[in-house]
């Protein structure tokens, strides 16, 4: 559900603006950027086209597998972890690489709005390329039939920034539930960077399990 260009990519845009593509339908990769640019307290967010990139063939592993190194080892111990916007099959997802048991040894969590089969199988080929460990949550859906995988990209990205950990623990549990972002389009569309105070707006308009957010 991502808008794509002649270049078969996500709607790459031009790099010198800050927004591309229609907010009112899908997301972008530049959308995609510029609102988790926004997104402070020491989320660090990898370029929206840098898996992409790696799965069609325009990055080698090595160097997709350099960047999140370099990102990982610039993340303090509070927050070791880096957010991925991951497009797959025309879908988003929301990939967070984090270091696993050992000292080469990484880990990508991915909180898909919308699982299937074969956006499974292709982010099993993705972290094999890159030599990554896999698990997959969907806690949170969109509903069916809507262009919503980009908005819950930044859906999940809040709810890391606010606690991955108990993100995490509540996607274990198994619980899954529909969620509808309908909302947020008129207030995002246009936006160039997001404001601690559209966070808690458009988050007032989502219905959440006690625990997993809170402002």
């Amino acid at each position: 559900c991502a808008c794509l260009n002649t270049d078969s990519r996500p709607n790459l845009g031009k790099r010198t603006r800050p927004c591309g593509g229609d907010m009112r339908a899908c997301l972008s990769s530049v959308e995609v950027d510029a609102l988790l640019s926004g997104l402070s307290g020491g989320v660090k967010c990898l370029d929206a086209l840098l898996i992409y990139d790696f799965r069609t063939g325009r990055s080698s592993a090595a160097a997709t597998r350099a960047v999140i190194d370099r990102a990982l080892d610039a993340v303090g111990s509070d927050s070791p972890w880096v957010v991925a916007p991951v497009h797959v099959r025309h879908h988003w997802v929301t990939g967070v690489f984090r270091r696993g048991a050992g000292a080469a040894s990484v880990e990508l969590q991915v909180f898909d709005s919308a699982p299937s089969p074969i956006t499974r199988a292709d982010l099993r080929k993705i972290c094999k390329g890159l030599h990554v460990s896999l698990v997959v949550f969907s806690p949170f859906r969109q509903k069916a039939g809507s262009n919503e995988c980009g908005l819950f990209v930044l859906l999940y990205a809040i709810l890391v920034r606010a606690s991955l950990q108990r993100l995490v623990d509540y996607a274990a549990t198994g619980c899954s539930s529909s969620v509808s972002l309908h909302s947020w389009r008129g207030h995002l569309a246009g936006k160039a960077r997001l404001t601690t105070e559209d966070v808690t707006m458009i988050m007032r308009d989502v219905r959440l399990p006690p625990g997993v957010w809170s402002d």
